[in-house]
């Protein structure tokens, strides 16, 4: 054997016995004091927090140090950071070329815990303090060394079972988010190649996240976020003002050039009801967008689709399931000298049967352009309950309608041409012109209504859009068909009937039902003439009543009279009403029947329909000058159904003033004759004086 091979196989056996060493020494070395301080220095200068671990063991075959119960320091709530162990793993050839490669660094059941305040993101805890900051070199010093260092790579980062908490502080009350468990893994094969990516965590509220990528820091990358089902309540904080579904479900693809993302596909559904203010919807909703460029400043198409869901905003509106709803156009945000702008463009508008187009700005102003050609107004019709069964009809244009918010205002135009409904008479109600919008108020043009047939200029102003919106209406119309008014406010079909001379001047806050009634103030004139009250003499009420009071029993066939004297026709209605709080006031509402007249005083309520009214019912004049009247104690009840109430010395005081006036008595007698038939007249007259002059005889002792 050479001297040169012997002096290879010592050499190899000095290594051997070297490494050997090294294999025995290395664990004692890791777990020396020296070694754990230099290493919990070393961490809380990185992390700046005091960390602590229960143990450092370290091996050579293969290469790799142990790190037992690591912990960062936290809060109250525990530590920041913390895992049962970490093992890291190193490649013993690339050390040789100055290289340092992490095959793979392990972590098991980590617990972090993350928190947002007024400094930002951070880890939960307690800054350390800063220590002091060495003596500067000089630029000599500092280039002297030469030395190279080492290159670091990492082929495998690994979390199992780990646990993710975050607080957000900057809200109240302060939304937490927990993920567990969470399962990360990094894997790469060099420091130029590119990484593949994948995780799955599980949120303590229910549903999970998977994202699978693949790149490079530098870029290119392509990555996708899969949400299955993610319960929403932790995000609830944020807005405050929805009610949020339960869960949600979607898909999220991000890829870019370069370090930054410049391509995004969205693809996002919610299948349960949520709520916002009184915007409520229930059944699925999907959301999809695909967005280019810096996404700091995105472009691209997008589209939300409500068509499977039911949608209602309060009583007003309502879209059933099943009917298109369907918004679709171009998104694009912009920065131009340091502002941001935030734009919808070209965007169509499908709901139900309704088609429009708009622009949106977003950003830094929020406003809504719409644009349609006339389309039926029944489309309206279907979506407003409180158009239901109004045969709604004509059609409805939006002229540059311009919305702004914040403040509200309106600007151009919604056209009318014509539009109608049917009330209780062959004519529909019919309203032709426009309502124009200018900034914070929206004005009538050309507005006419067609009642029963009769059509009148209505003025109506609303002001105040931006605080407490309130309209201003005046509305004249001349014989028209007043049973086509009642019906179209709302009345009961045929309740009145003759040719209606209206003058009225409203004014109210924007609101429906109840509430407007309750707030609508103004003045109305009225007069009907001739017309009809149906199934309503305030006569006959009269004389039932009386003949209650006074226990005077008239026979059958005298009742029955009494109601063919009391009909429900007369010769004119009118009256002048003041409407507020909730009431329309009257001291001068006038019947003229053919044979009395009804002087009435008091109010009518608006929503309950509701009398409180008192006055006098005057007979026939005689020839000598006084009439002969029945006081009414109170007219109560309701519109439709009338209680008429007298007072015994109403009664008595009518009475003594119906005197015997032979000659008036037989004309009075004659034109009864000639309106109900031979021989009713004096079979009226007689049944009246027994109501009458029943009133006045004593009241009997047991009456109480």
């Amino acid at each position: 054997m050479s001297a040169a091979r012997r002096a290879l196989i010592a050499l190899a056996a000095v290594i051997a016995l070297a490494i050997l060493a090294l294999a025995i020494a290395l664990p004692r070395i890791a777990a020396s004091e020296a070694v754990r301080a230099r290493l919990v220095e070393a961490v809380q200068e990185a992390t700046k927090r005091e960390f602590t671990v229960k143990g450092v063991s370290a091996g050579l075959f293969p290469p790799h140090l142990e790190l037992t119960e690591p912990a960062l320091a936290g809060d109250a709530d525990g530590p920041s950071a913390a895992a049962r162990s970490a093992q890291l793993r190193l490649a013993v050839l690339p050390l040789l070329a100055r290289v340092v490669v992490v095959r793979s660094l392990v972590v098991e059941e980590p617990h972090l815990h993350v928190l947002r305040d007024g400094s930002g993101w951070r880890l939960a805890g307690t800054d350390l303090p800063e220590p002091p900051k060495p003596e500067r070199t000089t630029p000599h010093e500092a280039q002297g060394g030469g030395s190279r260092g080492f290159s670091l790579a990492v082929q495998r980062v690994a979390l199992r079972n780990a646990a993710l908490r975050i607080d957000d502080r900057t809200r109240e009350p302060a939304p937490r988010l927990d993920l567990a468990p969470v399962d990360l893994d990094i894997r790469g094969k060099s420091l130029d190649a590119p990484v593949d990516v994948k995780l799955d965590a599980a949120l303590a509220a229910g549903g999970t996240i998977a994202v699978v990528g693949k790149g490079s820091a530098a870029g290119p990358f392509e990555g996708t976020i899969e949400l299955r089902d993610v319960a929403l309540a932790p995000f609830a904080a944020y807005v405050p003002d929805i009610e949020l579904p339960k869960t949600a479900k979607g898909r999220v693809e991000v890829s870019g050039k370069t370090a930054q993302p410049d391509h995004m596909k969205i693809a996002l559904e919610l299948t349960e009801p949520f709520r916002g203010g009184a915007l409520a919807a229930n059944g699925p909703v999907s959301f999809t967008a695909e967005l280019e460029g810096d996404l700091r400043a995105p472009t691209g198409p997008f589209e939300l689709d409500a068509s499977k869901a039911e949608i209602s905003i309060g009583s007003g509106f309502h879209k059933p399931a099943g009917e298109k709803a369907r918004i679709a156009g171009h998104v694009r945000r912009e920065r131009v000298h340091g502002a941001s702008t935030l734009r919808l463009e070209s965007v169509d508008v499908e709901l139900a049967r309704i088609r429009a187009r708009a622009e949106v700005e977003l950003a830094p102003r929020r406003e809504i352009t719409l644009y349609a050609d006339p389309f039926a107004a029944e489309a309206i019709a279907e979506l407003v309950p409180a158009l239901a069964g109004k045969d709604l009809g004509g059609k409805v244009g939006l002229e540059a309608l311009r919305i702004e918010l914040e403040p509200l205002a309106v600007h151009g135009r919604v056209a009318f041409a014509p539009l109608t409904w049917k009330g209780a008479s062959d004519a529909p109600t019919e309203l032709r012109g426009a309502l124009e919008g200018q900034g914070g108020e929206i004005v009538g043009r050309d507005l006419r209504v067609s009642l029963g047939g009769e059509s009148g200029p209505l003025t109506l102003r609303i002001a105040d859009l931006a605080g407490a919106p309130r309209f201003a209406a005046t509305a004249k119309l001349e014989q028209a068909d007043s049973s086509a008014v009642v019906a179209a406010f709302g009345g009961p079909r045929g309740r009145l009937s003759g040719p209606l001379d209206l003058d009225a001047s409203l004014a109210g806050p924007i609101a429906g039902g109840d509430v407007l009634l309750a707030a609508l103030e103004g003045d109305v004139a009225l007069r009907i003439a001739p017309g009809k009250l149906r199934k309503l003499s305030l006569l006959r009420a009269a004389l039932e009543a009386a003949n209650g009071v006074a226990k005077a029993s008239a026979r059958a066939e005298d009742a029955e009279a009494l109601k063919r004297y009391g009909g429900d026709e007369f010769e004119s209605l009118s009256g002048r009403f003041h409407v507020a709080k909730g009431s329309a006031r009257t001291e001068d509402l006038r019947l003229v029947y053919p044979d009395y007249t009804a002087e009435l005083r008091g109010r009518v309520g608006l929503a309950d329909r509701a009398l409180d009214l008192h006055g006098a019912l005057e007979l026939e004049r005689p020839a000598a000058g006084r009439p002969r009247t029945i006081p009414l104690a109170s007219v109560t009840g309701t519109i439709d159904a009338p209680e008429v109430a007298l007072s015994r010395e109403a009664l008595a005081a009518a009475a003594a003033a119906y005197t015997g006036d032979a000659r008036r008595r037989e004309k009075w007698e004659g034109k009864l004759d000639k309106r109900l038939g031979e021989g009713q007249g004096k079979q009226v007259l007689e049944a009246l004086d027994k109501v009458l002059q029943g009133m006045s005889q004593p009241k009997p002792e047991a009456e109480e």
